[in-house]
């Protein structure tokens, strides 16, 4: 118990003297997976191959799978709509100056 309150301090304090290089990797990366338009395809499809292999369900067919993947981008344009029509507080910056923070 003692050796893993050591490890637990230790990995803190790496993560706080580390943690601009973390961030910016951080940033780098999801830079990267938001450029690549195959990226959700990929991520969907690993998790479902995931899910097959530690439980007895059988394999998608091409048919099922494209099902599910569709199912999964229209419940994502709804939230997406729903939130558009709540009433939020109009925003101080423009979009340009707040899109240009995730952006090159």
């Amino acid at each position: 118990m003692e050796n893993l309150d050591e490890f637990r301090k230790k990995r803190h304090q790496y993560y706080v003297e580390n943690k601009e290089y973390l961030n910016e990797k951080a940033r780098q990366r999801y830079k990267e997976k938001r450029a690549d338009p195959e990226f959700y395809r990929t991520m969907l499809q690993k998790n479902n191959d995931s899910y097959h292999r530690k439980s007895d369900a059988p394999p998608l067919t091409p048919e099922e799978e494209e099902l599910f993947f569709k199912r999964i981008v229209g419940n994502i344009k709804h939230i997406h709509d729903i939130d558009k029509d709540k009433n939020r507080p109009e925003k101080t910056m423009k979009f340009d100056v707040l899109m240009s923070l995730f952006t090159d």
